[in-house]
């Protein structure tokens, strides 16, 4: 597990991709977030980077990145491509911490970008 200190409660992780805020260690209040890096493909894929509305703009966000980043050079990988929601803050984000856009998705549910991070 790793424990990240962030301005008061406590944020570390289970099982290497779910975020769970606590008060107190061991004292578990919700999870927050979730991230999962995996190869799918001939490169690697982010398969999920979730965070619960309530905790945007409160630094999460970068610590689920960060440990995606980490986990990425840990794995030797060069860059990972995920789809991201078609959402504009959620796109300036990912595009805030690097990411490009490199192409587009159809979905049965619309058209989502497909997003690119060179380590």
């Amino acid at each position: 597990m790793i424990f990240v200190n962030i301005w008061g409660p406590r944020a570390y992780y289970v099982e290497d991709h779910i975020l769970i805020k606590a008060l107190f260690c061991n004292q578990f209040i919700e999870i927050i977030g979730m991230r999962g890096p995996t190869i799918k493909r001939d490169y690697a894929e982010l398969d999920l980077l979730f965070l619960d509305s309530q905790f945007v703009g409160k630094g999460y966000g970068r610590l689920l990145w960060n440990e995606v980043i980490n986990t990425s050079k840990n794995q030797d990988w060069r860059f990972f491509r995920f789809i991201s929601d078609n959402i504009p803050q959620i796109i300036g984000f990912y595009k805030y911490m690097g990411a490009k856009q490199v192409g587009e998705i159809s979905l049965i549910t619309g058209n989502f970008p497909i997003m690119e991070f060179w380590i």
